[in-house]
């Protein structure tokens, strides 16, 4: 018997020593510096069993995320030996000297994790149990060096460690210049909480088109990054314009508006969830105006774009604009009361320079009022990228006369969408179809990949847009929602429910 108890006694040591590494690199207790983290890993989920150490950040940029892969358990590389993403713990260190400010951290981790300022001695930020991915923020003044120390431990399931550090003021009321657009950006969708500046645009010319690197990604600025999944911009830039008219054209997934008088008014207003849709508005110019345009995004795909050019309008003709709307062109333009056209050929190009007529309109369908007559037409013709339009207005005695061009962008994909990607229990999901789905599937899952819900479609047309309502069991934290049809996964889209 005691022979048998020795045994055992020995198997288990044995276990324990070759589970050591004898590789591994690092003295547990270096800290980073150069806003360049040191990592030190354990192979368990309570700090022993050293293993080995890895970075995070970089110099100028303290801030990570590090989702270790995306999945539940992979084999994780150290300055040491590897390990299994199943359980495990991180405690990340770091020194850094501040210049004195009041500074936001912001920690969030599957599963926990804690933030101090004191080498370790006391923790400002802590959420230490096993749960979801969560976050934990807090704002404190700093002067000085700091000794910074993240604790992390993964008790099976998924797994993420992350940390934001924000910080310094900014007055968010100054203009850009010389045609580059500054841009405030904030931490969600409402235009507060912000984050850092950013620049569009370059010297002569305003036009910008940006895509934030993608739906869900990290997004740098001047002071602190954000997640591409729910935030917002605003735009600023004073610009001088010569008597002329002008035609711009801003673009936007989701919600965008632009103003020419730093925000008192708005002349282009599509501010709502959608997917990428442009508005235009022409108008005649001269002297210096604050231009606004905002920008939020909340879920899915994101996109702000803005355009800008100089037209002569014929003399009766007022105004000349066009949005894309459901995969159709939607135009409007006006004329004066006093004008003796007879009737307008709409005409269409794919480069700006071949045009052909896709439809007339009388001039005695007009909407009048005191300022003139309203015109609308629409063009049913489905298509992507760029296309520009003009009017052929024709006189009474068969005299023609052209507008300028203008310039109509669609860029929708096919992608599908689902929103809002915040919901609460009880309630419905959106998905929006960008192209047909034939034998379409949604799945909601959790976080640990078990299935919550499971819908089939046979087939669901383009840009049409389902409800569906979340199981009435659906507990609060963070859910995977995948559609699936015959040609493979079109959406991957996490939800919260709260």
């Amino acid at each position: 018997m005691k022979t048998g108890k020795l045994l055992v006694i020995s198997l288990i040591l044995f276990g324990r020593l070759s589970a050591q590494c004898p590789t591994a690199q690092g003295d547990q207790t270096t800290y980073g510096t150069n806003d360049t983290w040191i990592g030190y890993v354990y192979d368990n989920d309570n700090f022993t069993n050293y293993m080995g150490y890895v970075n995070e950040g970089s110099p100028g940029l303290m801030n990570f995320d590090q989702k270790f892969g995306n999945v539940n358990q992979i084999t994780y590389p150290t300055n040491g030996c590897s390990i299994q993403t199943e359980s495990f713990a991180i405690r990340y260190k770091l020194t850094k000297n501040f210049a004195p400010d009041t500074y936001s951290f912001t920690v969030g981790g599957d599963d926990g994790y804690r933030f101090s300022i004191d080498g370790g001695n006391t923790w400002l930020i802590g959420d230490w149990g096993g749960h979801s991915y969560t976050t934990r923020s807090i704002s404190v003044a700093l002067s000085g060096v700091v000794n910074m120390v993240i604790e992390y431990y993964d008790n099976g399931g998924g797994n993420e460690i992350s940390f934001q550090a924000c910080g310094g003021t900014t007055d968010e009321t100054l203009y850009g210049s010389g045609d580059v657009w500054r841009g405030y950006v904030y931490d969600n969708p409402d235009l507060t909480a912000w984050k850092g500046v950013v620049f569009e645009g370059a010297s002569g010319n305003p036009y910008f088109d940006e895509g934030f690197g993608g739906d869900d990604v990290t997004y740098n600025t001047s002071n602190c990054s954000i997640q591409t999944s729910s935030f917002s911009v605003r735009y600023r830039l004073k610009k001088t314009f010569p008597p002329s008219t002008v035609n711009f054209l801003v673009g936007g997934d989701d919600g965008y508006r632009f103003s020419l008088d730093g925000g008192a008014t708005w002349v282009i207003n599509n501010w709502g969830d959608h997917v990428y849709q442009t508005g235009s508005y022409s108008a005649y110019l001269g002297g210096t105006l604050n231009m606004v345009l905002e920008y939020y995004e909340n879920g899915g795909a994101n996109r702000v774009s803005f355009d800008i050019n100089s037209i002569v309008l014929p003399a009766q003709l007022q105004q000349f604009s066009g949005r894309v709307q459901n995969e159709q062109t939607l135009l409007n333009w006006t004329i004066t009361l006093t004008s003796n056209t007879d009737h307008f050929v709409v005409e269409r190009s794919a480069d700006g320079r071949a045009f052909f007529s896709v439809g007339q309109v009388k001039a005695s369908t007009g909407v009048t009022n005191a300022a003139g007559a309203r015109f609308a037409f629409t063009d049913p013709t489905a298509f992507t990228g760029t296309q520009y339009y003009r009017l052929r207005l024709v006189d009474v005695a068969g005299v023609s006369t052209y507008s300028e061009s203008i310039t109509i962008k669609n860029n929708i994909t096919g992608q599908a969408r689902i929103y809002p990607t915040i919901i609460q229990p009880n309630t419905s999901l959106w998905l929006q179809t960008g192209k047909q789905l034939d034998n379409m599937t949604l799945t909601i899952t959790d976080l640990m990949g078990r299935r919550v819900m499971q819908q089939h479609t046979p087939a669901l047309s383009g840009n049409q847009t389902t409800s569906y309502t979340l199981p009435s069991l659906m507990t609060k934290g963070t859910y995977v929602v995948q559609v699936k049809d015959v040609s493979g996964v079109q959406l991957t889209q996490k939800i919260v429910v709260q």
